[in-house]
């Protein structure tokens, strides 16, 4: 499939058992945030497919005085109000005091790449945006492990696909055909 054409679908991969259907499954509620329209690339067809409702997909469209992402051609909202939505979420999750699962996609590293303006231009290159959606994740990750429920949370941090970036590093871009290994980290506490 190329692009977007997957949005005309009304099914993806139903044939596939996907680790949201195992966890839909399994009593957990499921929660999809985006920064871009849900419907780039399928991304909302998949995720109902696969256990996750339509109301339960927060996209640009849903994200309550999301900046626009100036990086990116206003098609998405920038990572910090991502982030924020995202602590809102899951504390509301955290409240019910049941298995929930919240997954998310940031865009600021997205092709051509935005620096938030919290954070600081050590360099004049990709590299800058790389290291401020990175000091983004670290503070979510530090912020889940500060709430009552981090004994019991497992986090999953991967990307989607290597970079679409002309600046970014030789072997780290879709253009490289070499190793196509993409980051992948899993965190738990030793209670999880």
């Amino acid at each position: 499939l190329v692009g977007s054409e997957m949005c005309i679908r009304d099914r993806f991969m139903s044939n596939t058992r996907c680790l949201s259907d195992i966890l839909a499954e399994s009593g957990y509620r499921q929660k999809y945030i985006i920064g871009s329209h849900s419907s780039f690339a399928g991304q909302d067809v998949f995720y109902q497919t696969h256990g996750i409702g339509k109301g339960d997909i927060i996209d640009v469209t849903k994200i309550k005085g999301a900046l626009q992402n100036e990086g990116n051609k206003g098609w998405g909202v920038r990572d910090s109000a991502l982030y924020r939505e995202a602590r809102r979420e899951v504390a509301q999750l955290a409240k019910d005091n049941a298995p929930f699962a919240l997954y998310m996609k940031t865009l600021d590293t997205h092709f051509p790449g935005y620096r938030d303006e919290k954070c600081q231009a050590v360099f004049d290159d990709f590299r800058v945006v790389v290291l401020c959606a990175d000091s983004q994740a670290a503070d979510f990750v530090e912020w889940i492990s500060r709430q009552d429920f981090a004994e019991k949370t497992v986090i999953v941090v991967m990307g989607d696909h290597l970079a679409m970036s002309e600046w970014a590093p030789p072997g780290f871009t879709l253009r490289y055909r070499g190793n196509r290994a993409m980051f992948c980290l899993l965190y738990t506490s030793d209670a999880a």
